[in-house]
């Protein structure tokens, strides 16, 4: 299924596409949706180094935003801590000057539907935090939590600070809290469910999303326009938070875009229908188009991955191996591909490494696409 109708705007190459995500307009949303291995980290992160100019006109986050925790496991005797880089100012001043600790917590509780606790310690020397413990609320041991919870731990941090800051955006800068950002004119966010279960997945889209209506009406109802509102830009590779989070939003000045690769590059298209975006044969023909023109990377054998992860959930396969089984493909070709399926599918900053390792990895792919095609009745032009 090549989508025609639904795709009016087309922009090429980096900077253009940086050009048309940053410049003033009417539209208060951009939401950009790409596949895994395109490169859309790269362009969020170029997105933010254009529009900085003292590190207080934008807020952003992204997969670098979790690298500013890391855990201790308690090797040697203490607990296990989560603990703060050296260059994670940015989280000391959310608990330390603004003390949204409180804040977090409920909201991380919230994500969660667990009673986890938390404290913020601080170093010795400094007094400022530099490391966290969680527990069940009523005992005394410390637990180090799941990579999910981490991960929402994080979000909760992100967003605690975020909801004040848009509390504070119909305040003249005189009565505002978070000085730091007074002159905030960007908020950024490269997806923020990496690695998340679906629960989680939805909740954060909702709760991101109604955030953001608040941005709108505040702006909506300044006639005048004498206050300042940053310009929102969200990119992701999720298709349910991209569905839940634009259809949360509603109607409005919202836009929402395809980042794609082409043979030069990058290349954006905007997509105007309000239809649910049906991501499933999109990535096929991503996959297939790769296929025909010489050009399979890594992502690929993602994309194929979440396809058939998706069939499973609606058939009742428990494992990938059982669904290729029910393929007309070479048992050879079903192990291979099983392995680089789940090879190519993991890796902290994924949608950085693109390249493939071997020729016959791109031949084994080509061969085999043909046949899932037709065995899952897939219409794909």
């Amino acid at each position: 299924m090549k989508w025609k109708g639904n795709r009016l705007m087309l922009i090429q190459n980096k900077d253009n596409i940086i050009e048309h995500l940053t410049e003033e307009d009417k539209t208060h949303v951009k939401l950009v949706f790409a596949f895994n291995g395109i490169g859309k980290t790269q362009l969020s992160n170029s997105i933010v180094e254009k529009v900085q100019e003292n590190g207080k006109n934008v807020i952003y986050y992204n997969a670098y935003t979790e690298d500013l925790f890391r855990w201790d496991n308690g090797i040697g005797g203490h607990s296990p801590e989560l603990m703060l880089d050296d260059r994670a100012d940015i989280i000391r001043y959310i608990f330390d000057e603004l003390g949204l600790g409180k804040k977090v917590q409920e909201t991380f509780e919230n994500y969660v539907r667990k009673t986890i606790e938390y404290d913020n310690l601080s170093d010795e020397q400094t007094g400022q935090t530099n490391r966290f413990n969680f527990r069940i609320r009523g005992q005394q041991s410390t637990i180090k939590i799941s990579k999910g919870e981490e991960s929402v731990f994080i979000w909760s941090v992100f967003i605690s600070l975020l909801e004040e800051i848009v509390t504070e955006l119909g305040e003249n800068d005189a009565e505002k809290t978070v000085t730091r950002f007074k002159d905030l004119k960007f908020i950024i966010i490269d997806d923020p469910v990496t690695s998340l279960d679906e629960q989680y997945i939805v909740k954060i889209a909702n709760g991101l999303a109604r955030l953001i209506k608040k941005v709108v009406s505040f702006k909506d109802s300044d006639e005048n326009n004498k206050l300042k509102y940053p310009k929102i830009i969200i990119t992701t590779h999720h298709p349910l938070f991209f569905n839940v989070f634009f259809n949360e939003l509603g109607g409005g000045k919202y836009k929402k875009y395809l980042l794609e690769q082409n043979s030069d590059g990058l290349q954006l298209r905007e997509i105007t229908t309000d239809s649910p975006f049906a991501y499933h044969l999109e990535m096929l023909f991503e996959i297939k188009s790769a296929c025909a023109n010489d050009q399979i990377k890594k992502y690929h054998f993602g994309l194929l991955r979440q396809i058939l992860e998706k069939i499973m959930t609606f058939t009742g396969y428990s494992r990938l191996s059982d669904l290729l089984a029910k393929f007309t493909i070479d048992d050879n070709d079903k192990a291979e591909l099983n392995r680089l399926m789940n090879l190519y599918s993991h890796g902290k900053h994924s949608d950085l490494e693109i390249a493939l390792n071997q020729k016959s990895e791109e031949d084994l792919l080509i061969r085999t696409l043909p046949e899932i095609i037709e065995n899952l009745k897939f219409k794909v032009n």
